[in-house]
């Protein structure tokens, strides 16, 4: 057996000084001893934070990450000991992806704060490689502690600015130091900073694909003939190779298809079509005046029309909610959301489009208070006068074969009510507002069905007319169990009208978001029906 060790002295040694690389810009007015202090509890210490915050950026949040670290006396936001919190590495690739949710990157340091969680992940590896040997170590974990310090107020910093950039709160100056929480909500406050709905996620997943456009695959311009009608009447001309390259440049076409030395041949004719449906137009594969403009249009058009979409969704109320009822007007859509799952889809028609006479569907947010089964219908004075009316005079006896009857107002005015039944205007159900007697959900008669078919259908007096409303109602009373199924299947089929109320009121959502990415994935660029 060896020689026993020496004692230790009875003196502890000084403390070594501190590495020069972990003299911070953040802190050019601290000793050694006061980083060293820092990092051992895992904070800034309250007498620095002056010099912490002129180091932050962007300036106008300083205010709010001083008031973060008061509050905290000084501890560290996003780190629980040695290691990156969830809340910060959620961050972080947040950062990452910033700009695919329509952000200014730049202005909160996006690329040197991912670099820097990258560089934090690095050091880990490296310690782990040289933990049975101490002297290896410990410069690896001042490295470390150096990167907490550095990252901890910047992250902080972006983390407010993102909350401020996605909406998620209008709190500004030093009161924005208040929208961050404490460590044990801190996870759940990051991933709220992204609107959870499934439209808003694909949004981002479309943005980055048509930003990768943008940056790689431009999108020439076609030498469309003149007249329009022309095109490929030549077999391969220019603007026919043009057209192929161009739906290729957005996949429509795969590259085979694309470098075919064809005329307009039934490849280019089915990604016509495809284009088509992508932009809400009739999918007829020809290229007419409205489908070759929006060909001409430039990737970075589309990335900000992508961009005006995310901004709608962060400005939505169902960021918020679980279940409601939502409208698309520019989709033609209605779906309902239960518990954050959509259980219900259906085709819709809304108010003329802009320009043909009003009618406009307005865009508000309401509840749902009701659902009538086989409504009656009294009409507006202008639709008797203007339409009705004037059907009976060249077609007398009309209005009675459709189920209407006159009656006279208290004011003497004579008007018209519509039975209910297969020919009522209204369909089988009628869902109606707290706020809006006058434009509601509801069906079509029998013979309209086909009204549902038609890429444009922005037709209607201003209400909505839903496809399948039936559904819908049942879908709306079964979540509120107001009634059985039976219950529902026999008062429909009664033809007699009856108002059942919700127990709990519905929110209802009008929205007005032009840009959608379907089921399967396809990104559809959608008519500004109302130019909104």
């Amino acid at each position: 057996m060896g020689p026993l060790p020496e004692p230790a002295a009875a003196e502890p040694p000084s403390p070594e000084p501190l590495p020069p690389a972990l003299a911070h810009p953040a802190f050019p007015q601290l000793s050694d001893d006061d980083v060293r202090e820092a990092l051992g509890h895992g904070g800034y210490p309250l007498s620095g934070l002056d010099a912490l915050v002129q180091a932050v950026e962007p300036e106008p949040i300083r205010e709010a990450v001083q008031s973060v670290y008061e509050r905290r006396g000084g501890a560290f936001v996003w780190s629980d000991g040695p290691e990156l919190l969830p809340a910060a590495r959620r961050i972080l690739r947040l950062l990452g992806e910033a700009e695919d949710h329509g952000v200014r990157a730049d202005a909160l340091r996006s690329r040197e704060l991912v670099a820097m969680g990258g560089a934090l992940d690095e050091n880990q590896t490296a310690v782990e490689a040289v933990l049975s040997d101490p002297d290896a170590v410990r410069p690896l974990l001042t490295e470390r502690g150096k990167l907490f310090a550095r990252l901890d107020a910047q992250l902080t910093s972006a983390a407010l600015g993102l909350a401020r950039q996605l909406g998620a709160t209008s709190l500004s100056g030093k009161a924005l130091g208040n929208a961050l929480p404490e460590e044990r909500e801190l996870d759940a406050w990051a991933a709220a900073l992204v609107p959870w709905h499934p439209q808003y996620q694909r949004l981002v997943t479309a943005m980055a694909r048509y930003r990768r456009y943008a940056r790689g695959r431009s999108f020439n311009p076609i030498p469309w003939p003149k007249p329009l009608a022309n095109l490929g009447k030549t077999g391969a001309d220019d603007a026919v190779l043009a057209l192929r390259e161009r739906l290729w440049a957005e996949e429509f076409l795969d590259k085979r298809e694309a470098v075919r030395n064809a005329g307009l041949d039934a490849a280019v004719k089915r990604g016509v079509v495809r284009f088509q449906k992508s932009r809400g137009l009739d999918a007829t594969g020809r290229v007419d005046a409205e489908t070759a403009r929006l060909l001409d249009l430039s990737p970075s058009e589309l990335v900000g029309q992508i961009g005006r979409a995310l901004r709608e969704w962060r400005a939505s109320p169902t960021r918020w909610q679980r279940t409601f009822l939502e409208v698309n007007l520019p989709e033609y859509a209605v779906e309902l959301y239960v518990a954050g799952r959509r259980v219900a889809r259906h085709r819709a028609v809304i108010g003329y489009a802009y320009g043909s006479g009003g009618g406009l569907t307005k865009r508000f947010h309401s509840q749902v208070v009701d659902v009538t089964l086989n409504p009656g219908w009294t009409p507006s004075d202008d639709i008797l006068l203007n339409e009705l009316l004037p059907g009976e005079e060249v077609e007398p006896g009309q209005l009675a074969r459709k189920g209407f009857t006159w009656f006279t107002r208290p004011d003497g005015r004579r008007g018209v009510y519509q039975l209910p039944g297969d020919k009522n205007a209204l369909g089988r159900a009628a869902i109606r507002f707290a706020d809006s007697k006058l434009i509601y959900l509801h069906g079509v008669p029998a013979l309209q069905q086909d009204q549902f078919e038609a890429a444009m259908r922005a037709k209607s007096h201003g209400c909505v007319r839903v496809e399948g409303v039936e559904a819908l109602a049942w879908r709306i009373l079964e979540h509120d169990g107001t009634l059985a199924r039976a219950e529902f299947d026999e008062a429909l089929t009664s033809k007699r009208s009856r108002t059942v109320a919700l127990t709990q009121a519905l929110p209802i959502h009008f929205e007005y978001v032009a840009v959608v990415v379907d089921d399967d994935g396809v990104v559809r660029f959608l008519p500004n029906v109302y130019r909104q």
